[in-house]
């Protein structure tokens, strides 16, 4: 860690010198020399800087719980928004203006899982009357919606109404349903191929069922036509679809399969790539660059042709944090411009984190943040998501981080040698775009366990002044103002050790 200047007794703490990406995998001191904890800050390119932040799309929210949103160019070349809450759909044109599809006698769902308790559940007498006994109870996810284009035309579905839904284009028309198409269905999906595939068709947690191709009407099987369906082989039950590169792949909650285009006679070929590997939630899964990722019930995975674990460095914090009970919420976000995906997760009742996979550099950061659905920039110049109110949002637009707090970034403890030593901060060159717009503030012990001394915050200068003891010490870096500023891996701490004491 240090570059000796003099003897033994000085040297530089270089940024260069603890690895990009957040390590939360076990105890804080197990962190040292890494980064520990950060929120609305990225590595990228060899520099730390804050994610930008968001401006509202529209002056019209779409309400709370609009858990499944897309954007998408309809055949007339007009680009959309579409909102799906609980309750309601809604669509924002390009400019913002919301118009309600919503279906006639669309089934109200759930804003938040719920457990229910059955009848005679426990022993009689155990307990006062009405009481909710776990051993006895049945989990009602929170409603989330599945949405997809055919041919520009949006569809969509969610478990809890279990009809299939579509919406023309027209502001003036409530999205309707296709003749002939499955209820209780889970969710659905539009293969590579153009067909529409359905999960849980008919209220059977494994069938898949779809159209004749580039039909959302013609769901009887005939020689005519290539409507079909099928049952997979599974222990667990279908939660959602996505097609990537040359591949459509069906998840369930304990596996992956690959639905393969064969033609006549069975239409589809499906094949399980994953055992073991199923989905948490129905939106838990993003595209990326030749893959798709997506977060399981205790780890994370890819498929690309094939199926392999993801390693993470924030898993352990992930996992043991979450809620269980309001894992349905769970969602992914491609963000192409960095090569990340961002799954957010509920540590609350609702979401309030996050986890993010740098894929092409390989590392991972973690924050806080309350967004409970996205799509990503291609179709308008940010990626887009949604608030607990229902705003939608334009990201990564701008510098206001309303509700959110300052992007930081802390390491875990820096020490000497083996830990042994007590050592003085006597000093920090900052290799900064500009200073002002970053503060530190240091953490500091005697003792991994011990009473720890905050100095600071100090305004990053060139040099700035320290004089901190301790035998370890955790940097925090705060932005101080709106700024896109960076935080280059040259800046170094002038260190002055103070020998074992």
């Amino acid at each position: 860690m240090l570059q000796t200047r003099d003897g033994a007794t000085a040297g530089f703490l270089s940024l260069r010198d603890l690895p990009p990406g957040v390590w939360r995998n076990g105890t804080e001191y197990q962190a040292r020399g890494r980064w520990r904890d950060a929120s609305l800050v990225r590595f990228f390119g060899g520099t730390i800087r804050p994610w930008l932040g968001w401006t509202p799309h529209s002056a019209s929210a779409a309400g709370a719980a609009a858990r499944a949103l897309l954007a998408w160019q309809d055949p007339a070349n007009l680009a959309w928004i579409a909102a799906a809450t609980p309750t309601a759909v809604f669509v924002y044109s390009r400019s913002g203006g919301r118009s309600d599809i919503t279906p006639a006698g669309l089934a109200a769902g759930r804003a938040d899982a719920v457990l229910t308790a059955g009848y005679g559940g426990g022993a009689f007498g155990g307990s006062t009357f009405g009481d909710v006994h776990g051993g006895c109870s049945s989990l009602q996810e929170a409603t989330v919606w599945t949405l997809d284009t055919l041919e520009g035309l949006l569809v969509g579905c969610n478990a809890d109404d279990g009809r299939l839904w579509s919406w023309d284009g027209d502001t003036a028309h409530a999205m309707t349903r296709p003749t002939g198409s499955p209820a209780n269905n889970v969710a659905t999906f539009v293969t590579n191929e153009g067909f529409v595939f359905v999960l849980g068709a008919g209220g059977d947690p494994r069938k898949v069922q779809w159209a004749d191709q580039s039909s959302l009407t013609d769901w009887t099987p005939s020689d005519l036509n290539q409507a079909r369906s099928y049952s997979i082989a599974t222990p667990g039950r279908l939660m959602c679809g996505v097609r990537a590169s040359n591949a459509n792949l069906v998840f369930t909650s304990t596996d992956v399969h690959l639905a393969t285009y064969a033609g006549l006679p069975d239409i589809y070929e499906f094949a399980c790539v994953g055992a073991g590997c199923g989905v948490i939630s129905r939106a838990a899964v993003a595209r990326a660059e030749g893959f798709v990722a997506w977060m399981g019930p205790s780890g994370w995975w890819t498929y690309d042709g094939q199926t392999a674990p993801v390693a993470s460095t924030i898993q352990d914090d992930v996992f043991s944090s979450l809620n269980p009970l309001q894992r349905s919420k769970i969602w992914a976000l491609h963000n192409p411009a960095y090569g990340e995906i961002t799954w957010f997760y509920p540590r609350g009742s609702e979401i309030d984190a996050y986890a993010s996979w740098n894929y092409r550099e390989n590392h991972w950061t973690n924050g806080q943040l309350t967004r409970l659905a996205g799509c990503e920039a291609g179709v308008f110049p940010w990626p887009v998501m949604v608030d607990a109110g229902g705003q939608v949002l334009q990201h990564e637009n701008g510098l206001a981080y309303a509700g959110a707090g300052a992007p930081y970034l802390e390491s875990g403890p820096l020490e000497l040698g083996d830990g042994d030593q007590v050592f003085d901060l006597a000093g920090l060159e900052p290799d900064a775009s500009t200073l002002g717009d970053v503060t530190l503030t240091v953490a500091s012990r005697f003792h991994p366990l011990g009473p720890q001394t905050l100095s600071g915050p100090y305004a990053l200068a060139a040099p700035t002044p320290l004089r901190i003891a301790g035998r370890e010490h955790r940097l925090r870096f705060t932005a101080a103002s709106a700024s896109d500023w960076r935080l280059g891996a040259g800046t170094r701490l002038d260190v002055r050790s103070g020998g074992l004491r």
